[in-house]
């Protein structure tokens, strides 16, 4: 049977027996590394320069439980590969200009996993810090050029690392008991934390590539050209959200807009059943009854509600802002983001 040895400060975790560690027990001796070693002991692990080991210290610390006993799962080992990966890019020249062929779905595979290892030693970070709430996902996701295909992906393999964490929080076993003794109830909820806001931004970031891109069955040329003339916010990364093709205003019966500057959420309704249209960057055709803008104070939850809300909850979506209504005249500018086209 496996089991790990882990007590006070000056005992190093041990693990004896075949099976792999669970993810509390690595998650127990991550913590226990974290807080009792430091760059200096990471360097030697890994045999380099403290200054590189800096950014490695994940990487040498599972280097460090695998000489004392520890067996990972597959997963975990496809992780601790890529983080070995990127430790021998930083520290080997590079010998060869030669360049193979790989093909498209195994860079794919490739790139996600690296982005994975990456993510893996950040919620070590935030999370066993208890910091979970100041890493922004979304602005980790840009920063690193994160594309739509690998946030799915991304997505897939936290929310099973997550529901395997609840379950093993829900049904309080031996080892989730053991470990709050030295990592604590709140620190395993601060991972948590984390997993679930790399989980959302993901989702989120995914849905709003897939939303700007074109449609595949290209409109009337005439309809391109007019929406070419459109001034508008392609996306505001703060509040995690990206404008749609503005060629989808032409026919819509309804569309949202917000204005970044001003706060102002908009909502304009088609006049008739010809729908919304465009001249220049004005919208045009829609009803001055029963479109109208107000300010919203906090953007985050009724921006998602648009975003993601049904037509019924779009419908009464309005009356719950509280504050005067302002009237529309159509017109689009750069810090206009348009959220949403309805048809």
């Amino acid at each position: 049977m496996a089991k790990m040895t882990i007590g006070e400060k000056e005992l190093e975790p041990s693990f004896t027996g075949e099976v792999p560690a669970t993810q509390i027990q690595i998650i127990q001796a991550l913590n226990w590394y974290n807080e009792n070693k430091t760059e200096t002991d990471a360097a030697k692990y890994l045999g380099c320069d403290p200054k590189v080991a800096r950014s490695h210290c994940t990487y040498a610390w599972a280097v460090r439980m695998l000489s004392r006993g520890f067996v990972f799962s597959e997963k975990t080992q496809l992780v601790v590969g890529n983080m070995r990966s990127k430790f021998e890019l930083e520290i080997l020249p590079v010998t060869s200009t030669t360049t193979s062929t790989v093909n498209p779905h195994e860079r794919v595979a490739n790139k996600t996993d690296e982005f994975i290892g990456e993510l893996e030693g950040i919620i070590d970070e935030y999370g066993l810090s208890g910091k979970s709430d100041q890493f922004n996902a979304y602005e980790w996701f840009t920063k690193n050029e994160v594309k739509s295909v690998h946030a799915n992906k991304i997505s897939d393999y936290f929310k099973k690392r997550s529901e395997t964490l609840t379950a093993a929080i829900e049904d309080e076993d031996k080892e989730y008991v053991k470990a709050h003794t030295s990592i604590g109830k709140n620190k395993i909820k601060s991972v948590l934390n984390v997993m679930t806001n790399i989980i959302k931004d993901a989702e989120r970031l995914s849905s709003n590539v897939n939303k700007s891109r074109k449609p595949r069955k290209k409109k009337a040329p005439n309809f391109q050209k007019l929406a070419a003339k459109v001034l508008f916010k392609e996306k505001d990364d703060s509040l995690k959200i990206q404008s749609v093709d503005p060629v989808n205003i032409i026919g819509a019966d309804q569309i949202w807009t917000f204005n970044t500057k001003t706060k102002r959420l908009a909502l304009y309704v088609a006049q008739d059943d010809t729908g919304l249209f465009l001249k220049g960057s004005k919208v045009i055709g829609f009803s001055t009854e029963k479109s109208y803008a107000k300010t919203v104070r906090k953007p985050e939850k009724t921006l998602n509600s648009v975003l993601t809300g049904s037509k019924s909850v779009l419908k009464k979506l309005m009356d719950t802002i509280s504050g005067k209504q302002f009237a529309l005249n159509g017109s689009l500018n750069r810090e206009t983001v348009i959220l949403r086209t309805l048809k």
